[in-house]
């Protein structure tokens, strides 16, 4: 849901308002796990 936000040009604060119990921190965590995760993947990707 965070992610479908973000790509569709909203802000992160744009979304943490219809999501009040979602703190700032856990959602910026989720995008730290969720970037090292893509570039793992791409990382892989390109070593083939």
């Amino acid at each position: 849901m965070l992610i479908d936000h973000l790509t569709a040009g909203f802000s992160l604060n744009e979304f943490l308002e219809t999501v009040p119990s979602l703190e700032r921190r856990q959602a910026q965590r989720f995008l730290e796990l969720t970037g090292e995760q893509m570039n793992e993947c791409a990382s892989s990707l390109t070593s083939v």
